[in-house]
This record gives C-alpha cells, sequence and structure tokens, in this order.
C-alpha cells in the first residue's frame, strides 16, 4: 500500500516531463 501513493507521484512526475518534451518538440 506504501507503494501505490509513492508511485503515483513518480508517473505523473514522468508524464510532466514527457508532456514538456513534447511541447518542445512541437515547437521546433
Amino acid at each position: 500500500m506504501s507503494l501505490s501513493p509513492n508511485a503515483k507521484p513518480l508517473s505523473q512526475r514522468k508524464r510532466k516531463l514527457g508532456d514538456e518534451r513534447r511541447k518542445a518538440v512541437d515547437e521546433e
């Protein structure tokens, strides 16, 4: 149960990074 809440923020952080990278590629 401790892994669930801990993995959630990690997944969101990875998703945010991917979104920012996608935006940069779209701008290029």
